[in-house]
């Protein structure tokens, strides 16, 4: 499809053909939380896509270690690398001061927000950063508007391996109701528009 999507029907139509892989990313980082958050009460809950590979004559001995190191010890790893990752100031290369994006990221108070996103980084894989324009509620000037998200919850499909950026990102986000019922609230970016379903 078109890297441009203006259309209603346009957006539905890539929100299906992306949505099965979506789905499959999305379970995959539910798995992954599940085990960084110990609450995996049987490994047997492993999937079989998740467990190392090994080849079909792989000795006794290799195929228990295999199995042993499919164990939930990842929390400890993720909290400690996730606590010493931070971003103190935005510089060019050769520059003594911070650059203008440092202030858009005070603004949008990253500084608090950057643990949980090294977090979901470091437990899911991935994470995401949004940057959206915007206007400053205080001074009306054009700025920025920086949210972040995991891979619990979207999604990023990109034309390259060696793409900066991503060709589309679909974020569901699963609303409960009070009848007990669910209803997906979807966002589907591409390169122009944020199309909401």
């Amino acid at each position: 499809m078109d890297m441009s999507v203006t259309k209603k029907n346009g957006a539905i139509a890539q929100v299906q053909v992306l949505w099965e892989d979506a789905a499959k990313q999305r379970d995959a980082a539910e798995f992954l939380q599940t085990w960084h958050d110990l609450a995996m009460k049987d490994l047997g809950q492993v999937q079989p896509d998740m467990k190392p590979i090994l080849p079909g004559k792989a000795p006794a001995d290799v195929q228990k270690i295999a199995e042993m190191a499919v164990t939930p010890t990842a929390k400890s790893l993720v909290d400690q690398f996730s606590q010493q990752v931070r971003v103190e100031g935005i510089r060019l290369a050769d520059a003594a001061n911070n650059s203008p994006a440092w202030e858009l990221f005070n603004r949008n108070r990253m500084g608090g927000k950057q643990v949980p996103l090294w977090k979901a980084q470091f437990t899911h894989g991935q994470a995401f950063g949004i940057a959206m324009p915007a206007t400053g509620r205080l001074d009306g000037a054009k700025t920025a508007s920086l949210d972040l998200k995991s891979a619990r919850r979207m999604t990023a499909f990109y034309r390259d391996d060696f793409d900066e950026f991503p060709e589309f990102a679909l974020d569901v986000d699963i609303l409960q109701n009070d009848d007990g019922t669910s209803d997906n609230l979807v966002l589907l970016y591409d390169d122009v528009y944020v199309h909401r379903m």
